[in-house]
């Protein structure tokens, strides 16, 4: 039972790092800026920290990409404080079922920020 546990606790995972690998760059960047943080940044301040314009076809992909990213766990939004690390959380919810250790999270966790960091640098 315990291997097969495991299996499925690395397809899991696995699963975890797929959705990772296809997001947009600017999903990406999403994420490396607001996971070192606890604090909630406003939409607009993060758009201007990513350096996207607020209006036109820029705010649009920009809004539309935070709306994927909260649909999909990895952030949290709330329409007066803004969008929100999650990342940590997502990943120890999705593992939660086949009852994940810490250490077991923290390893995926931690995995799944080093494939942002590779995708970020081009690596």
């Amino acid at each position: 039972m315990r291997a097969l546990r495991k299996e499925y606790l690395r397809r899991e995972a696995d699963r975890i790092l797929v959705r990772v690998r296809e997001m947009t760059p600017l999903e990406r960047d999403i994420l490396l800026i607001l996971e070192p943080t606890d604090k909630w940044v406003g939409n607009v301040a993060l758009a201007t920290r990513l350096g996207r314009s607020t209006g036109g076809n820029q705010w649009a992909v920009f809004t539309k990409a935070v709306k994927g990213l909260a649909g999909a766990g990895f952030v949290e939004v709330k329409e007066r404080a803004g969008v929100h690390r999650n990342l940590r959380a997502k990943v120890a919810a999705d593992l939660a079922h086949y009852e994940a250790t810490v250490e077991e999270a923290e390893a995926v966790y931690q995995t799944v920020i080093a494939e942002l960091a590779k995708e970020a640098v081009g690596a």
